[in-house]
């Protein structure tokens, strides 16, 4: 997956057959992280982000619905839900 991270851009690799696969992104101070994904549902595909040597990760979930797309975070510590909550995006396509 492409992705543009605090202004750079970076190729990740996702995981997509139930393993885990490792991204190095230099702009976090703990730079190693796994990156899983899985179909949710028919029209959502949610990729796990793992910090390396933490209790941190993260979920975003891609939900496709004919040319949009919505993105929703959720930031998990320790397996449970971060305080902060979810948060929300939406992509139109041009």
């Amino acid at each position: 997956m492409n992705a543009v991270i605090n202004g750079r851009k970076e190729c990740l690799k996702i995981a997509a057959d139930g393993g885990r696969r490792l991204n190095i992104l230099p702009e976090y101070n703990v730079s190693q992280v796994y990156l899983s994904g899985y179909w949710k549902e028919e029209d959502a595909f949610a990729v796990r982000f793992r910090w390396i040597e933490t209790v941190h990760e993260k979920e975003l979930t891609f939900r496709f619905e004919g040319e949009k797309c919505s993105i929703t975070e959720e930031g998990v510590v320790g397996r449970f839900p971060s305080l902060g909550g979810v948060t929300e995006a939406y992509l139109e396509a041009p």
